[in-house]
């Protein structure tokens, strides 16, 4: 496909393509099908996209055993849309773009990812590189549905007017770990999960940070929870379905916390200083801490 113009496959079984370019501005490579057999990291090896061009990966790839690079073009993009990646490992992974809805499964990343606006649902055992960055634009997600520990990274919510999102899925737990950040004015911890919060999480930008987990959230000894509203607007909304606080919970200069979990308890920390406002409503006191 040459500039501008676009070239779909779409077999029941993929073996190896050949040579596949997609050269110049607006070409577009579309690979789909392979519902039978699906195409392999192997077989996409001689796929390549230069100047602009896209190749875009629409089905399932089988990479176990194998090494996606995300990044052999020049000047090019490998594309997920609607894809899912099944098993082994993937390098240049920040090198990825997404649209719609898509899969890991089983994936080893050297890197982080950056979502945009798409989602990136995480199954089975995942490993990223040590200090990977990933973010979210506009509504992007990246979804848990196995329990993962998340550390030794960061969450980047980049849209200045709506929600990044981390979420995990029902009957899972996602544990936040004392290496793990997070950024931006708007990030929502969400999702029909339980969340462990090991991290320092602070709600700093002027925007709105949420915990909305439907099987409950609960704040480590470790961690921190933090409104801080030098930048005026900043706060933090615990509503999920439980909290319990081991840690420390704080709105500091003019930040707002509040907590509207159904059930609340803990040993640890609340306060409000300089200025911050704490607010209570839950259905069922336990412990305060």
């Amino acid at each position: 496909a040459l500039t501008g113009g676009s070239l779909t496959f779409s077999p029941a079984n993929y073996g190896a393509l050949g040579t596949v370019l997609a050269d110049g501005a607006g070409s577009v490579v579309h690979l789909q099908g392979g519902g039978t057999t699906s195409l392999t990291t192997a077989g996409l090896a001689s796929a390549s996209a230069t100047n602009g061009g896209t190749i875009s990966l629409e089905s399932t790839l089988n990479n176990t055993g194998a090494t996606l690079n995300a990044a052999p073009y020049a000047g090019g993009t490998l594309l997920l849309k609607g894809a899912t990646v099944s098993g082994g490992n993937v390098t240049s992974s920040g090198s990825l773009d997404f649209q719609n809805s898509n899969a890991l499964n089983n994936v080893s990343l050297d890197g982080g990812l950056s979502l945009g606006t798409a989602t990136v649902n995480i199954g089975g055992t995942f490993a990223h590189g040590a200090g990977a960055a990933f973010s979210a634009g506009a509504n992007g997600a990246l979804n848990f549905t196995s329990n993962y520990t998340f550390d030794n990274a960061s969450f980047n919510a980049t849209s200045a007017s709506s929600n990044g999102f981390l979420n995990n899925a029902s009957g899972t737990t996602l544990t936040l770990g004392t290496g793990f950040d997070a950024t931006g004015v708007d990030v929502y911890f969400n999702g029909s999960g339980s969340l462990v919060n090991n991290a320092s999480l602070v709600s700093k930008l002027g925007g709105g940070w949420y915990f909305e987990d439907g099987q409950g959230a609960t704040n480590g000894a470790a961690g921190l929870i933090e409104a801080d509203g030098t930048v005026s607007g900043s706060s933090f909304t615990i509503g999920s379905a439980s909290f319990a606080n081991a840690g420390t919970v704080e709105a500091v200069h003019g930040g707002a916390i509040n907590i509207g979990s159904t059930s609340l308890s803990g040993t640890g920390t609340m306060e409000a200083l300089t200025g911050g406002s704490l607010t209570f409503s839950p259905a069922n006191y336990g412990a305060l801490g």
